[in-house]
């Protein structure tokens, strides 16, 4: 049996602090069905359905809820009539007819091509919000010609995000959030079709941009670092989007041991203390099982993290008593490509502090570093933060 525990890898092990439907059943009464009737959002709508019809349909419907809530439009509702407990099977029809369908058939083309995605490229576009990009100029009236890729952490917050795009709208800069699920790390492929999905909407869609900057927080730098893969792999097709990339800011990235990043994903999927016990010895043997597909794939990309970073302005967020980023293993890194001298590199370490929330527990400090470090980067218009 291989030893998983000597590998190193990184990627995301950050709480998860996901949506999840009501847990107490609800009654197939008319006062509450006439509820959910009143409900403000179809998801919503759909989550109440599940729960009045679990015990009648299974989990099929808690299912249509939680795959529908990433792109149904919040300003959409669901005509009562569908609302009917007999009509389930309507109102799947429905949700079908005016959801999935044209999503699949005519808002995901790539234009250059006019060739549709793939039904598991459909789904990465439909679990990242089309790539919407969050304006800094709400009105509309003033295009940035800047775009942050921001590769977020595992079971990231809305607010948490709003936080962070908050700091670079401050810049004048469009936001990209780029969502980490659990499965880009238990199957990597997973990641790697992210990548290439990605990749094409930015050539296609956002040509706009001049500059691209990058912010990888955790398990989004396994994600980012997957996608540079793809520049070195297919240099004639991503070369473009390759060359607009100015400069990378990696905050509390996981680096050291398998066992590591397993216990982050055990304190991320729950608080009992049992489970995130259990959680370790499963992925263990997940792992062990899978090692052609998953460890050694890992291991791979963190080789092609250490020994081929892209040779541009890198700032790094890190701190000692992070478990999930051991400090020797990225200080020993950080010594290396200061050593090498092949790109401008910036550190910034914390005695003490918190995965994936230095922001949040030295904001000045982690804005007057990231103000400094965003003025030294050559090419990169910098406009008055107002922070």
């Amino acid at each position: 049996m291989r030893s998983l525990y000597s590998s190193s890898t990184f990627g995301n092990l950050s709480s998860k602090s996901a949506t999840s439907p009501p847990s107490s059943p609800i009654s197939t009464s008319t006062t509450e069905r006439r509820n959910s009737e009143n409900l403000e959002t179809p998801h919503e709508q759909l989550i109440s359905l599940c729960n009045i019809n679990r015990r009648h349909f299974g989990s099929s419907l808690t299912s249509i809820g939680n795959s529908f809530f990433y792109h149904i439009p919040q300003t959409s509702r669901i005509p009562k009539q569908y609302l009917n407990i007999n009509q389930c099977f309507t109102l799947n029809h429905h949700l079908r007819q005016r959801f999935v369908l044209p999503i699949s058939q005519s808002r995901l083309v790539h234009s250059s091509t006019q060739k549709k995605l793939t039904p598991t490229e459909a789904q990465v576009m439909a679990e990242h919000n089309e790539f919407t990009v969050r304006k800094a100029d709400k009105t509309g009236e003033k295009s940035s010609k800047t775009l942050v890729l921001f590769f977020g952490f595992y079971g990231a917050s809305e607010r948490s995000i709003s936080g962070y795009c908050d700091v670079y709208h401050r810049y004048g800069y469009d936001v990209l959030y780029v969502r980490s699920y659990l499965k880009q790390f238990a199957w990597p492929r997973n990641s790697k079709t992210l990548a290439t999905v990605l990749l094409n909407h930015l050539k296609t869609y956002l040509q706009e941009y001049e500059t691209i900057l990058i912010h990888a927080i955790s398990m989004g730098a396994y994600n980012f670092t997957v996608l540079t893969g793809e520049f070195y792999d297919k240099p004639e097709v991503y070369g473009e989007v390759e060359r607009k990339i100015k400069a990378i800011v990696y905050d509390s990235i996981v680096i050291g041991s398998l066992k590591n990043m397993s216990q982050g994903v055990g304190r991320g999927a729950s608080k009992n203390p049992v489970i995130q016990r259990l959680i370790p010895l499963t992925m263990s043997a997940y792992l062990n099982s899978t090692y052609p597909f998953t460890v050694r794939v890992f291991n791979h990309y963190n080789d092609q993290f250490k020994q081929r970073p892209l040779e541009i302005p890198t700032l790094l967020f890190y701190c000692k008593n992070d478990p999930m980023s051991e400090y020797s293993v990225l200080n020993a890194l950080v010594k290396d490509w200061t050593e090498k001298g092949t790109f401008p590199l910036q550190g910034k370490c914390w005695d003490k502090s918190k995965h994936a929330g230095h922001v949040f527990v030295h904001k000045a400090e982690y804005l007057e570093t990231l103000q400094g470090f965003l003025s030294t980067v050559p090419g990169l218009v910098v406009h008055d933060s107002k922070l």
